[in-house]
């Protein structure tokens, strides 16, 4: 298994009945409720809360839930996000509040941006940095609505994959574009539509679709001077609060990075470029039955040429 990390964004809610309210943002927790900023990260964001192996940082309306280093072992990958989420929510309730493990929350615009200062700048602004895209859905790819979030009552939670680039090669992900993107949606966008949700989740990760997730979508990074990786944004939030979630997630990323660093992105592609419109489609609509025979036939060619073994997709199959 080679390194991962993640990004996974939480709302913030009041205890004051069982029934999930307004959003509370850092902003408001830190303004409005006395917590303190124990910190800045390098590109100034406000620190939340730092514990063993992580941290929750201010990103937007959500708090964001940063790895501080780099995990190649899917149970201790689950267990920090685990026990991160179960510290950072005692800490909240000093302030009567906890941590809403929703793919979708309401914000209050006039609590929390009207005649507020400009440190709520950032709650009503989405999408800081533009996602890339691959060129082989420019066809039929609609893309998400753009939208004033200043008037936009809801918040999405995302819960992005990072995975690092484990070749000699530092340029192997930029050279594997455009087709690299298309690997990770047969592999992890299928997966995705497949986890068991509830009726509620499926809604509201059809909600978050409509302005966050769609298939295709990446972010290179760079992670030291030496090391380097790609972000796979379509993901919500929701993979990470299951351990098995987790391990398929995580064995499937290693074997799309197999793949790619192999550089045989471009050959997966050519094998399955007929059902490209197809799986974007099953990505997009949550068509289990596409998703799941897409994912089969990319696993067994994935075993046919040597980029994984039984023993790896075991508990996939």
């Amino acid at each position: 298994m080679r390194n991962f990390g993640c990004d996974p964004e939480y709302f913030i809610v009041g205890n004051s009945n069982s029934i999930p309210g307004d959003i509370i943002p850092p902003a408001a927790l830190i303004a409005d409720l006395n917590f303190e900023v124990i910190g800045l990260t390098k590109n100034n964001k406000r620190i939340l809360y730092e514990g063993n192996k992580y941290r929750f940082i201010e990103d937007g309306s959500a708090a964001e839930l940063n790895l501080l280093e780099p995990i190649d072992d899917d149970t201790q990958f689950y267990n920090i996000i685990a026990c991160a989420k179960e510290e950072f929510s005692r800490y909240l309730m000093r302030g009567c509040c906890s941590l809403l493990r929703n793919v979708v929350g309401d914000f209050n615009i006039n609590k929390y941006w009207k005649d507020r200062d400009e440190t709520f700048t950032d709650c009503v602004r989405f999408g800081c940095d533009p996602d890339a895209v691959t060129d082989l859905y420019r066809d039929f790819d609609t893309g998400c609505k753009n939208i004033d979030a200043s008037t936009h009552t809801k918040r999405y939670a995302g819960g992005h994959l990072h995975i690092q680039n484990m070749s000699n090669d530092p340029n192997v992900w930029f050279n594997e574009q455009p087709y690299f993107p298309v690997v990770l949606d047969f592999l992890l966008g299928t997966k995705n539509v497949l986890l068991a949700r509830d009726r509620a989740t499926i809604m509201e990760e059809k909600q978050r679709l409509k302005y966050y997730g769609f298939p295709g979508r990446y972010r290179f990074q760079k992670y030291s001077e030496n090391t380097n990786g790609v972000e796979y944004r379509p993901l919500s939030n929701f993979w990470t609060s299951s351990r098995f979630a987790v391990r398929d997630i995580l064995t499937l990323a290693n074997i799309a990075a197999n793949i790619v660093e192999k550089q045989s992105s471009m050959r997966f592609v050519e094998t399955f470029y007929d059902d490209i419109p197809k799986v974007y489609t099953a990505l997009v609509k949550y068509d289990l039955e596409v998703a799941k025979d897409s994912l089969n036939k990319s696993l067994c060619w994935a075993l046919e040429n040597n980029f994984t073994d039984l023993a790896e997709i075991k508990y996939l199959v």
